[in-house]
């Protein structure tokens, strides 16, 4: 079925290999804020540590929740 009319979620099983990818714009999107997240974190708290840290993990969390929401769906 498309994942256009089945409401399927954004992200999903890869073709070849391990693990999951986006197969709508929105699973993209994600991808596209968490890598702008990343290195605009290490860009604005370059020389700061602790706050570089926390914006890191602030990333790993928002991404644990995204992988454990895509999971959960299949």
């Amino acid at each position: 079925m498309d994942n256009k009319t089945s409401g399927a979620g954004w992200f999903g099983p890869k073709r070849f290999g391990f693990g999951i990818g986006p197969t709508r714009w929105q699973g993209w999107a994600v991808m596209l804020a968490f890598v702008v997240g990343a290195v605009g974190a290490a860009q604005a708290f370059e020389g700061q540590p602790t706050l570089l840290y926390g914006a890191m993990a602030a990333l790993l969390v928002s991404l644990a929740v995204i992988v454990f929401a895509t999971y959960r769906r299949h």
